[in-house]
């Protein structure tokens, strides 16, 4: 469950206890958190702005305050593929801290006012000598990443494109999906070709599979949201 912690404004127009902190701080000093926050500086993206971009030197660690952001890559004939899907309260770019710092992929906000916090790496590096609670933070957000990254290569391996796309609606439910009663509500930006990027398939099958699934009255979606009727009936 989500729950507001008490630590020192990080920037002279953000104060930490206007966000909700996953449990991913939960065991998390404040000591830690005073010096993480006290280390960055926020900033806001409108909707499809870049955060980094592929190929480009990458200085920064991230940790996504308010939006969603994509992280994709783009194929020698300019396709796209949507690798993962950041929601607030997780972080991203950490793969700077064990490799090169040249960005393998790109980072683009979602949504309008997408807030992302970010650290410099020397600076982060620097943080987990004293605070190895931070260290321990970042481990369990890559092997997170790892298992979806598993789970999408099967899903890529066995699946046809219409239980790609369910399965895609299904993971974002269990991810940031809100229950009311027996239906679920889904809230987000996803233009139908993001869906397509998501699940290697193409737009036109996207929205067959969405409106198939709308008529058989298993979801009702618009351009903002998601509802899916029975979560264990998808």
């Amino acid at each position: 469950m989500a729950y507001l912690r008490k630590i020192k404004p990080f920037s002279m127009t953000h104060n930490l206890e206007q966000y909700a902190l996953s449990s991913l701080f939960a065991e998390c000093p404040n000591a830690a958190l005073d010096a993480f926050f006290a280390s960055g500086k926020a900033q806001i993206y409108s909707k499809e702005e870049a955060i980094y971009v592929q190929h480009a030197p990458l200085k920064n660690i991230y940790f996504l305050l308010k939006g969603m952001v994509k992280i994709h890559t783009i194929g020698h004939q300019a396709q796209v593929m949507i690798k993962d899907i950041i929601y607030p309260n997780s972080f991203f770019g950490e793969n700077i801290l064990f490799g090169p710092p040249i960005a393998k992929e790109s980072a683009v906000s979602i949504e309008n006012k997408t807030e992302v916090f970010a650290i410099p790496a020397s600076t982060f590096k620097k943080l987990i000598a004293h605070h190895p609670e931070l260290l321990v933070i970042i481990l369990k957000e890559v092997g997170n990443k790892l298992i979806r990254k598993e789970e999408k290569l099967a899903s890529f391996h066995f699946n046809d494109a219409k239980s790609r796309i369910i399965s895609f609606i299904k993971d974002t439910a269990h991810r940031v999906g809100t229950k009311v009663g027996y239906e679920t509500l889904i809230k987000h930006s996803f233009t139908q070709q993001d869906i397509a990027n998501i699940t290697g398939t193409s737009r036109q099958t996207v929205t067959f599979v969405m409106n198939s699934l709308k008529k058989n009255n298993i979801i009702h979606f618009d351009r903002r949201r998601i509802l899916i009727r029975n979560l264990t009936e998808l």
